[in-house]
This record gives structure tokens, C-alpha cells and sequence, in this order.
């Protein structure tokens, strides 16, 4: 509960930053955001094929 509390409230913060100063997000960057999240798909694109080769495994043991 508390990661979800402290996610809320910086998301708060954003928030009122944003109304604050209306320019602050337009000056940052996307370039990080895009390289995480190709990371995040390729590790998530790994552990899929992984979990579908674990599975795929049991139901051949099952069906013998």
C-alpha cells in the first residue's frame, strides 16, 4: 500500500508542477522514456516466449 501511496502522491505533485509552471513536461526529453520502454518490450517479449516453451513443455508431459 505504501508504493501506490507514494506513486499517488508524486503524481500529484506532477500535477500541480504542471498547472504551476505550463511548460515544465514540454522541455523534457523523450528519448529516455523510448529507450526504457524498447528495453521493457524485448525483456517482456523474452519471458513470454519463455513462459509459452514452459507451458508448451507441461502439455506434451501431460499428454503422454
Amino acid at each position: 500500500m505504501g508504493r501506490l501511496t507514494t506513486i499517488a502522491l508524486v503524481s500529484v505533485v506532477a500535477i500541480f508542477a504542471a498547472f504551476e509552471h505550463p511548460g515544465i513536461f514540454a522541455r523534457i526529453s523523450v528519448v529516455p522514456f523510448t529507450l526504457v520502454a524498447i528495453a521493457l518490450s524485448v525483456f517482456m517479449s523474452f519471458r513470454n516466449n519463455a513462459c509459452y516453451a514452459r507451458w508448451w513443455e507441461g502439455r506434451k508431459l501431460w499428454a503422454t
